[in-house]
């Protein structure tokens, strides 16, 4: 290991950032020391590290992440310079040392030390912080940018929830449809529905986007044929334990082009008429005069209504598309266009550019699932188990199986 003793390296100054600034240095700094600080430099610009939901919420993840970030050999071994460390997470030596104290109580850490202004760390797996944190699932996980993560972490677990949810909400809309109707009017892209171009077609012709009528800066405009799909900014925050307008924040910060659908049917006139009149109970007529009813209606329960959207085109079964959804806002989602022929849309979930790599970690998972069938992190940490499990002399309850901790570990 090379002496990291002289002062003009550690000095009061901060190393620069810049290659040629550490090439002026090539006189007085050691060489081994010179090149690690060469190569840490353009890591964070070229290095990409995995992303959980669940773990980038607490403040020492970004130290954790930094380290696994530069760790590409998987040693768990890690020595990092402390000032290119400060200069990399922008923030103080206390606040790295409490980060570690913190990550090493969690599992992230196993241990540390500080000599000659360099830190060498002994990184924790996955599955420890895991166990130490009483979690089945780490939630999802996306491949970023090991500079983009130091300054948007947050943002950045947001935007991967969202991308995720999205995706689930495409495939379970494809799966609805009928082979040969989804092979022409499927699901679209959605970077292809983010395009600033106008299309109107039921047919999908070259360059043209089925069954969208007109797309505006933030909304889309699309007819009762197009198969919708997205994700709520609600039931995003409420995964995350953050609220909507935070998870919108959160995207203006990323730069994520989104748009919100807006589709047009026939029976949603009436069913704004119905709210209007405080209906509690609705049920739409065919409103092409057959005199039928059909499957697009509300029935409001306390501060919940159970919205019916009628039966997608094309689907597999005859079952309508069913939500629950705040009664207060289900009448504001209405509104009306147009002056002599009006058009009444229904405000929908959002459409978000896809612009991360997500990765499911099946085998990850796979082996997380059958270490905690083993016995895997049965020691629970909470003083409800606790009490639970010591009821003789030697500490343990022989009848306390995994399956009674509240916590699921």
């Amino acid at each position: 290991m090379p002496d990291y003793s002289d002062s003009k390296i550690l000095g009061t100054e901060p190393l620069p950032s810049s290659s040629e600034g550490l090439l002026s240095l090539g006189a007085i700094v050691p060489f081994p020391l010179l090149v690690k600080l060469k190569i840490a430099e353009i890591l964070t610009e070229v290095y990409s590290v995995r992303i959980h939901e669940r773990i980038a919420r607490h403040p020492w993840a970004r130290l954790w992440y930094e380290c696994r970030g530069v760790d590409k050999d998987g040693s768990g071994h890690v020595p990092i310079h402390m000032t290119w460390l400060q200069e990399s997470l922008e923030c103080s030596d206390k606040t790295i040392y409490r980060w570690l104290q913190q990550g090493k109580r969690k599992g992230a850490f196993h241990s540390y030390q500080v000599r000659n202004g360099v830190l060498e760390v002994y990184l924790g797996s996955l599955f420890r912080v895991c166990e130490k944190l009483n979690w089945r699932n780490w939630g999802a996980v996306g491949v970023c940018k090991l500079s983009a993560v130091n300054a948007r972490i947050r943002a950045i677990t947001t935007g991967i929830v969202t991308q995720q949810h999205q995706q689930k909400s495409r495939y379970a809309a494809d799966q609805k449809l009928k082979p040969q109707h989804r092979k022409h009017y499927g699901t679209v892209p959605p970077n292809s529905l983010l395009k600033n171009v106008r299309q109107s077609s039921l047919k999908p012709h070259v360059g043209e986007v089925p069954c969208v009528l007109h797309i505006s800066e933030r909304r889309m405009f699309v007819s009762k044929n197009f198969t919708v799909y997205g994700a709520s900014q609600a039931t995003i925050g409420e995964e995350l334990g953050i609220r909507p307008i935070t998870v919108q924040r959160h995207h203006a910060q990323l730069g994520t082009p989104r748009r919100q659908l807006c589709q047009k049917k026939g029976e949603y006139t009436h069913v704004k008429k119905a709210l209007e009149h405080e209906s509690d109970d609705f049920q739409a007529l065919d409103p092409h005069g057959s005199g039928k009813y059909t499957e697009v209606g509300f029935k409001i329960t306390g501060d919940k209504a159970l919205f019916s959207d009628g039966i997608p085109l094309g689907a597999k079964k005859q079952t309508p598309n069913r939500y629950v959804t705040p009664a207060d806002g289900l009448q504001q989602r209405f509104f009306t266009t147009g002056t002599k022929r009006k058009t009444t849309w229904l405000a929908k979930c959002n459409v978000y550019s896809e612009e991360f790599t997500l990765t499911t970690m099946r085998a990850a998972r796979r082996k997380f699932k059958s270490l905690l069938k083993q016995g895997f992190g049965a020691k629970c940490h909470t003083p409800e188990c606790d009490s639970r499990r010591k009821t003789r002399a030697d500490g343990w309850n022989p009848r306390f199986t995994k399956g009674d901790c509240p916590t699921g570990i």
